[in-house]
């Protein structure tokens, strides 16, 4: 979810078989992209692995290597999907599992101010014609679109994959709303999980969509934090963060992968945990209501 104040990307950190059975509920399927002129989250959707396959490894080492030689984010996306569609011809699985979608969802900044930017590699959806292939073609596609300059001065954006049942168009319609006048990143945020979990607890899901859920916030101005979250669906010890591809330079070229902060002792406080009513006592506990802790 995207608009001139900044871009919010979503994703769970379930995988399954492919028949719903749950693999692991916390892998990582979130990345900070930082290249020489953008920084995008991005997320992933579709085959995790097979055999010794694993996407995620293989997209961390692909977004690194086809940044060169010039490191700019929409010929990196077109290197990746000429290089997905050779790893994906290799693999000796049948099409239908071996459908991905790979979204991407930032700022350019090689305009002042930045302009908001949205890629989408796929070998099964097509987002010129909104169509969606039941079995995987033989190639991935690469869509890059950007804001138009001159506009009226405002952007809302609200777009998701891999979201089965589809989010209902009264959560669109609300997602849409906050973002278009510019509610504070923690509302939207907090909107988009509880979308996130409904999904999951829809039995048309078929267990395919997790709980346990990662956020990373980009801001328009190049000088303010990106900021990331873990939101768990329990009280956890534990909180994670999205790898990380820095592409930036030869100087600040590296991949950051599977950090996380956890307990020094066996018995520490949780440090993650859901969102609680106001004047429910806090899971961490302090004994403070949660609205206070």
């Amino acid at each position: 979810a995207g608009n001139r104040d900044q871009f919010i990307q979503i994703s769970d950190r379930r995988l399954t078989s492919p028949d719903g059975s749950l693999v692991d509920d916390e892998s990582n399927k979130s990345i900070l992209l930082q290249c020489a002129n953008a920084r995008l989250a991005i997320g992933f959707t579709g085959l995790a692995g097979c055999g010794s396959f694993n996407t995620r490894n293989w997209l961390l080492s692909a977004l690194n290597e086809c940044s060169l030689p010039d490191r700019t984010a929409e010929n990196l996306f077109n290197r990746l999907a000429v290089r997905a569609t050779e790893q994906f011809r290799r693999l000796l699985i049948p099409q239908a599992r071996k459908r991905l979608t790979i979204m991407a969802t930032g700022y350019l900044d090689h305009h002042n101010p930045p302009l908001g930017g949205l890629a989408v590699i796929s070998n099964c959806q097509n987002l010129d014609t909104g169509e969606h292939s039941v079995e995987a073609l033989d190639g991935f596609r690469s869509f890059f679109r950007e804001e138009r300059r001159p506009n009226a001065g405002d952007i809302a954006l609200f777009f998701h994959v891999g979201t089965l049942p589809p989010v209902p168009p009264r959560d669109s319609a609300k997602v849409l709303e906050l973002v278009s006048t510019r509610k504070p990143a923690k509302a939207i945020v907090g909107k988009l999980v509880e979308i996130f979990r409904d999904c999951s607890e829809n039995p048309l899901g078929g267990n395919f969509i997790g709980k346990q859920l990662m956020s990373t916030i980009i801001p328009c101005e190049r000088g303010r934090t990106i900021q990331c979250g873990y939101h768990s669906d329990t009280p956890r010890q534990e909180t994670y963060f999205p790898d990380q591809v820095l592409v930036v330079s030869d100087k600040l070229h590296m991949n950051v992968i599977n950090f996380s902060v956890g307990p020094t002792a066996p018995d520490q406080a949780p440090i993650s945990g859901p969102r609680l009513p106001p004047g429910q006592t806090c899971w961490c506990g302090s004994g403070q209501k949660f609205k206070r802790c």
